[in-house]
């Protein structure tokens, strides 16, 4: 099972993940993990609602990804807060189900010299 990419709030693109064992989403916009939940528990993540799911914008709550450095840049001010893998476009790879749910999401920068690569898994 592949799991689909969608429109989500203002437009941009989530996954959205749905197996026996949990739901949730991840947008692509800083690969952030947005909402998980255990199947017949309560959803586990808080989302701000001051959140404003625009491009090139942080989504605050969920799960982010802090990427290349955490917090302020350590010599310009003017880069954003917590590196630029959270704001970037991230592009699904590979989406497959077993009895975790797995989606990975792979980013290139064209900021740095890396790829950075994350998998994510939902579950119980």
């Amino acid at each position: 099972m592949d799991f689909p990419v969608r429109p989500g709030a203002n437009g941009l693109e989530k996954i959205v993940v749905n197996t026996p064992e949990a739901q949730g989403e991840v947008y692509l916009q800083g690969a952030h993990v947005t909402s998980w939940q255990p199947t017949g528990r309560k959803p586990v993540l808080w989302m701000s609602g001051k959140s404003h799911f625009e491009p090139g914008k942080p989504i605050r709550g969920g799960i982010p990804v802090c990427f290349p450095w955490f917090g302020p840049h350590p010599t310009d001010s003017s880069r954003p807060a917590h590196g630029t893998a959270r704001i970037q476009k991230w592009s699904l790879v590979r989406s497959r189900w077993n009895p975790d749910g797995v989606a990975e999401l792979v980013l290139e920068a064209s900021v740095a010299p890396f790829t950075a690569q994350l998998q994510i898994r939902m579950g119980q």
